[in-house]
């Protein structure tokens, strides 16, 4: 799957600041991603992000949901000489390895990785560096990094077991992830004061499939609150206070947008 390209032809649209539906105009590459954009701490210094991506035609599930994934997912592979990454979108960054250089190459996006093995010579952890600087370490069995830093900026995740518990950077933004059966919650706090909190909702297939989403800000007032199905013939988001909502119809042969009141 090539997941979401920057060089791609999309038909796009939005509901509200938080959700944005990318529909993949490509026949051979056909699917349809939301984004859900959670939590952005903003500032000039190395700001975090959380959003979520659903791939329609996703094949992996996380702690997230059925075909969900956090944006800092990444996990890797070995293939043979390759290395691979896979991204939260589903897309994979493939790195051949250079004998000249003893690293490994993804001419694409003009990235290096170095490896670490162990006494097998199996590999054990990847370490990323792209054209700017930026330094990425994800260690095997990991579906996230451990480290991303680019000069004096930094930003740590630690897990829990295989979920994601917290993601940090050096200006005292911490993001904290909850999970409690079919409710999970994500809190972004500032100087240990809480600046917005999350909380997902799923139903209790073992699928873990995402319900509703709602939204507090820092004074615990709800600014956000959302319905959600997303299914392979269907993706409907709906903002329960103006009952504004997208629906996507999926068929085998078209894709039906409507946006409105449903």
């Amino acid at each position: 799957m090539e997941g979401i390209r920057s060089y791609g032809r999309y038909y796009s649209i939005e509901l509200d600041e938080y959700f944005t539906i990318q529909i993949d105009l490509n026949k051979k590459n056909r699917n349809e991603y939301v984004i859900m954009n959670l939590i952005n701490t903003g500032g000039s210094i190395n700001p975090l992000e959380c959003s979520l991506i659903y791939s329609n035609k996703g094949t992996i599930d996380s702690e997230f949901g059925n075909k969900i994934k956090l944006n800092s997912y990444k996990s890797y592979t070995v293939n043979g000489n390759n290395v691979i990454i896979q991204n939260a979108d589903e897309s994979e960054d493939i790195f051949e390895y250079d004998s000249s250089t003893q690293k490994y190459i993804n001419k694409e996006k003009h990235l290096t990785a170095t490896v670490v093995k162990d006494m097998y010579s199996s590999i054990t952890e990847v370490a990323i560096q792209s054209k700017d600087k930026t330094e990425m370490d994800i260690k095997k069995g990991n579906n996230y990094p451990t480290l991303i830093q680019k000069g004096q900026r930094e930003t740590r995740f630690v897990l829990s077991g295989t979920k994601i518990a917290s993601i940090s950077n050096q200006v005292k933004d911490v993001i904290e992830f909850s999970y409690n059966g079919t409710n999970t919650t994500i809190t972004w706090k500032k100087n240990g004061y809480v600046n917005r909190k999350v909380n997902l909702s799923y139903d209790s297939s073992e699928t873990l499939n995402l319900t509703g989403i709602t939204i507090k800000n820092k004074n615990d007032q709800v600014i956000g609150n959302y319905s959600l199905e997303l299914n392979s013939g269907l993706i409907k988001i709906k903002n329960n206070v103006s009952n504004k909502s997208i629906k996507v119809t999926i068929g085998s042969a078209y894709t039906k947008v409507e946006k409105g009141f449903h």
